[in-house]
């Protein structure tokens, strides 16, 4: 990547289709900006400009079709690799998420997992075999592995932790009980210059190193999973299939590899340059148009009290191979 001082030009690039459904037709989207992210202002460190005046290289457009909007021009894929690999390379809700569970926290992020886990537990019945997209922090494996393993699991996870730390791990009790009701938990990964990846470290810990062993048995590519003809009952995909250059071939992906795929969206509106578009909840009506059965979960998601931090976010549960009926 360039050194601080690249050249405007040589760091963005043209997006003048839509992102998300590759529709050409878009009008400008006027959004009230908000405060720039440390995303932004590393990209503007990097070319010498104030991240205000960045934003403004970059408007955004609304799609003709499905709404969603999206940056023109935006960061070419090398920026971006290095913007996610490089210059904030840890993904900081995720490992935020993580210390809230492991300090039993209560939170509206935890506590919204926690009815979905509730939800799915009393609708389908289970064991399910179960995967997550791209993030092995902002699922459901805190729940369940709470669920199966009591306070034995947050104990876990710090000893893994500091075992890959290099400290010596203490004497470990007896853990509960590996079987539940998401069971031969599978982290699927897509390669993406717009995700954080392998770099994704905090105190020299890899999420991907820390997550293996309770959380997940094992990390599997995307790619690799479809073509061996994987099949989970339930893939989970938290605030990441907007974190990829095809959200829309990706949730295709999911959809032939998932019998059900449990998928969470930003709300719509301003989007930062840490993402190159902000998916609109009608594109998932456009989805149930092409034949995927459909169900909106929001609401049940949200049916707790806690209300910190604030978050707000759509949650689906879509399938090509179930009617969902179940839900209903």
């Amino acid at each position: 990547m360039q050194a601080p001082g690249a050249a405007l030009s040589e760091i963005m690039t043209g997006y003048p289709r839509c992102p998300v459904c590759d529709f050409g037709d878009r009008s400008p989207c006027d959004l009230e900006a908000m405060i720039p992210s440390p995303y932004t202002k590393a990209v503007a460190d990097l070319v010498g400009m104030e991240a205000e005046a960045l934003l403004a290289e970059a408007p955004l457009y609304a799609c003709g079709r499905c709404r969603s909007t999206w940056h023109d021009p935006w960061l070419t894929k090398e920026c971006s690799a290095w913007l996610y690999g490089q210059a904030r390379a840890l993904h900081r809700y995720g490992w935020t998420s993580l210390q809230w569970w492991v300090e039993n926290r209560p939170t509206s992020f935890l506590e919204t997992r926690r009815q979905i886990w509730k939800l799915l537990r009393q609708k389908a019945p289970g064991p399910l075999r179960y995967a997550e997209f791209n993030c092995p922090f902002n699922g459901l494996v805190f729940q369940e592995v709470t669920e199966s393993h009591g306070d034995d699991a947050r104990r876990l996870v710090v000893n893994r932790a500091r075992a890959l730390q290099g400290q010596p791990p203490p004497a470990e009790a007896a853990a509960g009980d590996r079987e539940g009701f998401l069971v031969d938990r599978t982290l699927l990964m897509a390669t993406s210059p717009m995700c954080w990846g392998e770099a994704c470290l905090s105190h020299g810990v890899s999420c991907r190193d820390l997550a293996t062993g309770l959380l997940f048995e094992r990390v599997v590519p995307l790619e690799e999973a479809a073509a061996a003809g994987e099949r989970f009952d339930l893939i989970g995909s938290f605030l990441t299939i907007d974190h990829v250059l095809e959200p829309n071939r990706t949730l295709f992906s999911l959809l032939t590899i998932g019998r059900r795929v449990l998928l969470e969206l930003h709300l719509p509106g301003w989007t930062d340059l840490q993402h190159l578009y902000n998916i609109h909840p009608f594109f998932i009506e456009l989805v149930r148009r092409n034949g995927v059965q459909v169900r909106n979960i929001t609401r049940q998601a949200y049916a707790h009290d806690v209300k910190e931090p604030p978050t707000g976010t759509f949650v689906f549960v879509l399938s090509r191979h179930d009617d969902l009926a179940w839900l209903d």
